[in-house]
Parts: structure tokens; C-alpha cells; sequence
């Protein structure tokens, strides 16, 4: 498909469908991406332009993971590790691990 086909497509799916859906107001493109046919088609679509395909990566974490995560942050931190190289082993940011940190008084 070349990328002018795939734009006239991406234009003929938004018009004919995504503007009568109930979810175009609500923003939430997960929801598009992963359970409407149309999202996923205009997905695929995309990555012909260019772009990646949409892959849900973030992680709901609970209470008590963060509590391990956080534990085991100040255990590598004694033995020296620095904390961008933990944030980086529990595929978390530096600023939020610091944030769960602070909010359970575990900082150095």
C-alpha cells in the first residue's frame, strides 16, 4: 500500500465511522487501538506512514508490588547501585520510583 492509498483509507475509516462513534469524545485511544475493528485497522494503517504499533505497555501496579519494588530499591541501593539503574530493572521511571519512595519514607 503506499502512503497516499493508505491516507485516502485512514480518511474514509475516520469519516465513515470514527465520526458517529460514541468513544471519539472520550480520548481514550486504548480503547480504540485494542477493541474496535476500525481503530485496529487504522492502527495497521499507520504504520505503513511510519508509526509503531500501539502496544499497551503501562503496568496498573498495586500497594504492595510498590512496597517490593521500594524494599528491594533500598536493598541494591546499600550495596550501591544508583537509582536510575533500579528504575531501569523495574522498567519504571526514576521520578516515580522516587515519588513511591518519599510517599513510604525510604529515601536516602
Amino acid at each position: 500500500m503506499s502512503p497516499k492509498e493508505a491516507r485516502m483509507e485512514i480518511l474514509a475509516l475516520t469519516d465513515n465511522h470514527c465520526r458517529q462513534c460514541d468513544n471519539k469524545c472520550s480520548r481514550d485511544f486504548v480503547y480504540c487501538w485494542t477493541k474496535c475493528e476500525v481503530g485496529k485497522r487504522l492502527n495497521e494503517i499507520g504504520v505503513v506512514l511510519g508509526g509503531k504499533v500501539f502496544v499497551k505497555t503501562s503496568i496498573q501496579r498495586t500497594e504492595d508490588e510498590w512496597s517490593e519494588i521500594c524494599e528491594e530499591t533500598m536493598k541494591l541501593k546499600e550495596h550501591g547501585m544508583k537509582y536510575i539503574e533500579i528504575a531501569k530493572k523495574f522498567n519504571v521511571s526514576y521520578g516515580h520510583l522516587r515519588k513511591q519512595l518519599n510517599k513510604r519514607n525510604m529515601k536516602k
